[in-house]
């Protein structure tokens, strides 16, 4: 009890005239204790001592309304903030995965910009019937009975079709 007294003096002692000795006093009691409850929630060093150093700068705006234990007040701090910026991290970190994924989608469709001239190109150097089914088929996503309908062939037929040579250019 006589410590929960002695840091309220503390607290008074820099609210009332900045008595930066007082904060420091308090500062060398808690920042263990502040760290380690950053620590545990946030299970990262570097982000519990910046969230540690927050709650101390928390401290320093607050000190003339803190009534109650100053322990208590830096532990519920340390917590909130901590929990706050593990969301902040959990929130940044899907932004990053769908930002990657929408860049990824980005690639695929410029490589599909680059390379549908040489398509088309090719797709023009078949037979009619074939160019058809193939651009239905393909292209246009229809089953291949849909595809052999467009030129008025069964499913079968066009299933069966032996396969056309690879293309090899002009």
């Amino acid at each position: 009890m006589a410590t929960t007294s002695n840091d309220m003096f503390l607290l008074q002692r820099y609210a009332e005239h900045g008595d930066a000795e007082a904060f420091a006093e308090l500062m060398e009691r808690y920042e263990g204790f502040v760290y380690a409850t950053c620590l545990r929630v946030l299970g990262n060093a570097d982000d519990a001592e910046d969230v540690a150093q927050e709650c101390f700068l928390r401290l320093t705006r607050n000190a003339a309304a803190i009534r109650s234990s100053v322990g208590g007040w830096l532990h519920t701090c340390a917590t909130s903030m901590s929990v706050a910026e593990r969301h902040r991290q959990t929130a940044r970190k899907h932004r990053e995965e769908v930002h990657g994924q929408m860049n990824s989608a980005s690639n695929s469709d410029n490589e599909w910009h680059e390379i549908a001239p040489h398509v088309d190109e090719a797709l023009e150097e078949l037979p009619e019937e074939l160019r058809v089914v193939l651009t239905e088929h393909f292209l246009h996503r229809r089953s291949p009975a849909k595809a052999a309908r467009a030129i008025s062939r069964s499913s079968a037929t066009s299933k069966s079709r032996k396969p056309m040579p690879a293309y090899s250019g002009r």
